[in-house]
């Protein structure tokens, strides 16, 4: 399957999600691991936008299973980071929290937690 949404597209208008839409969400959260930002530029959606659908479709990781603002780290989401940080690629992590590697970086930073070895 491909998806034929333009990339950049920001306009923010509130709108019903297509079958189109929902399918490439799937696809591209689930067997892509794309991060939720990439999808929501991709679909010219917010980022929350995105969540919450992926939320309601039951499309979720580790860190989604709890309710999440934005810029408030969640405790599942600090166990999470603590449990796989020196095991797990950044970038993984940083999929699985929806979160960029910079807030996971500096996340770790207060946690006092030390740099991988």
């Amino acid at each position: 399957m491909t998806c034929a949404h333009p990339i950049g597209r920001h306009k923010t208008v509130r709108r019903a999600w297509t079958d189109e839409e929902l399918s490439c969400l799937k696809l591209w959260r689930v067997d892509g691991g794309f991060s939720f930002d990439d999808i929501a530029a991709k679909l010219g959606r917010s980022r929350s936008s995105v969540k919450s659908m992926a939320n309601a479709l039951g499309i979720v990781v580790y860190a989604q299973e709890c309710e999440q603002r934005e810029d408030v780290w969640q405790d599942c989401e600090v166990e999470y980071l603590r449990e796989h940080y020196y095991t797990k690629p950044l970038k993984e992590i940083s999929r699985a929290l929806g979160r960029t590697p910079n807030a996971i970086w500096n996340k770790r930073r207060k946690l006092g937690m030390g740099k991988k070895r």
